[in-house]
């Protein structure tokens, strides 16, 4: 069987249309076998090639692209439907490049794609221009670069999700140590991985509970010292005091033999019951109220009633905590230096006590001589500098001082005493104390 290149059927009156031609030979059957093969005549099958122009119209083909069928051995066309396009003269020099090796050519600027077909000396041959292809290689690089570019930020996202899953243990520990840093010692890190974080989050939590246990042992290490140094601040203030009331005592019973004497034994025996039967840190303010009127009572019958005690203190105040013998250095200077040298007239000591701004202010007040502007920032000097000492023959300036240091030992630098004082009006020492009622202090001792 042969297969004819298109051709028009002049053999058929009036056909205009190119057509493919199949042929084979009818052979007699009684001579196949034999030398003498007799052949009867020839079929041919025509058909229009038509046909292959809606096939090849199917395919959609590009602008400038052609198909054609090439008969290989004839090195001509079998069906080539552009007459305009015909390149017969370099037909056989392409048909010589076509090898089985690759599937393509390229010449003259052109591509062409050609496909053997099964048992034929036929292929199929595509030509396409070379401006397609190229735009076709643009547009797959630029997707190319497209699917790289959206890897990439994918790869981008998943990197820093996976890198905020992975750091996240890392900023814990970061705010925890922060935490720790700023002294919130309960800080712990809760990291249950068993990698070098994890051995790093446990030792942090490890160091961090025995710096508490260390700094609660320095912490009661400090409070013990606190107390002894109270302790020896109240052995400058009670001999101080015993003195001065034992010397009034002396001068009264050698002046007067009755029943006076008897009242201010009464209050010294009180005094001597506050201040030595339980020394304490701190006692109720009730207390320390009754150890300022047992004093005054030694000191009325000592100045026959021209100095007067007025204490205006709420009774819901009376059971909140201060230092002991907090009040009775500062009345003790009120009746010595300002009282006493006063002219003429009763003088007035008063004690008032209220809440303020969540602190308790306990103000001393006397009507006496007052201080003058030199002597009075002498004192605040006093009280401000550490290193400020006493002069020894400045008693006065002795007891405040001792109060004013020992109540930042025991409550720390933000609680003080303030004086304000005006010549030949009086003086006025208020206190800033923290509003602790009673118990609170044991409570905190068993919690350490």
């Amino acid at each position: 069987m042969q297969i004819l290149p298109s051709h028009m059927p002049d053999y058929y009156a009036g056909s205009k249309k190119q057509t493919f031609s199949v042929a084979r030979n009818i052979m007699n059957i009684r001579t196949v076998q034999t030398a003498d093969t007799e052949i009867l005549g020839t079929l041919y099958i025509n058909t229009n090639s038509s046909y292959l122009d809606g096939v090849i119209h199917e395919t959609k083909l590009e602008e400038g692209s052609r198909i054609y069928l090439v008969d290989k051995e004839q090195k001509n066309f079998a069906y080539n439907p552009y007459e305009e396009e015909i390149f017969t003269d370099k037909l056989g020099e392409y048909l010589e490049l076509m090898t089985e090796e690759y599937q393509y050519i390229r010449t003259e600027g052109d591509y062409y794609i050609y496909s053997q077909i099964p048992g034929s000396s036929w292929m199929v041959l595509e030509k396409i221009p070379s401006f397609y292809l190229e735009n076709s290689y643009r547009s797959i690089r630029n997707i190319t670069l497209a699917v790289i570019g959206v890897g990439i930020v994918l790869l981008g996202i998943l990197y820093y999700l996976y890198s905020k899953k992975m750091n996240r243990p890392i900023r814990t520990l970061k705010e925890a140590m922060e935490q720790i840093q700023k002294g919130k010692l309960d800080t712990r890190v809760q990291i249950n991985s068993n990698d070098e974080i994890g051995f790093l989050s446990r030792g942090l939590n490890s160091m961090t509970e025995k710096l508490q246990m260390h700094i609660r042992k320095v912490y009661v290490a400090e409070i013990k010292q606190r107390e002894a140094e109270i302790e020896a601040l109240k052995t400058q203030i009670r001999p101080h005091y015993l003195y001065n009331t034992l010397d009034v005592i002396r001068m009264t019973a050698i002046t007067n033999d009755d029943d006076q004497t008897a009242e201010m034994l009464d209050g010294l025996s009180g005094q001597l019951k506050y201040l030595i039967g339980n020394a304490r840190d701190r006692v109720t303010l009730q207390a320390e109220l009754d150890s300022v009127r047992n004093y005054f009572k030694i000191i009325r019958v000592r100045y026959e009633n021209k100095m007067t005690l007025e204490i205006d203190v709420p009774e819901n105040l009376l059971d909140l905590e201060v230092p002991q013998l907090v009040l009775q250095p500062i009345v003790e200077n009120s009746v010595k230096y300002g009282l006493r040298p006063k002219e003429g007239g009763n003088g007035v000591v008063a004690i008032q006590g209220e809440i303020q701004e969540a602190f308790l202010e306990l103000t001393i007040m006397d009507n006496g001589v007052g201080m003058s502007e030199e002597r009075l920032r002498y004192i605040q000097k006093l009280l401000e500098d550490e290193t400020e000492k006493c002069q020894e023959e400045e008693s006065s300036g002795i007891g405040i001082k001792n109060v004013y240091e020992r109540i930042k030992l025991i409550f720390g630098e933000e609680y003080r005493i303030e004086i304000s004082s005006f010549e030949n009006i009086g003086t006025i020492v208020k206190y800033r104390l923290p509003v602790t009622r009673a118990g609170e202090q044991e409570r905190e001792k068993e919690y350490v």
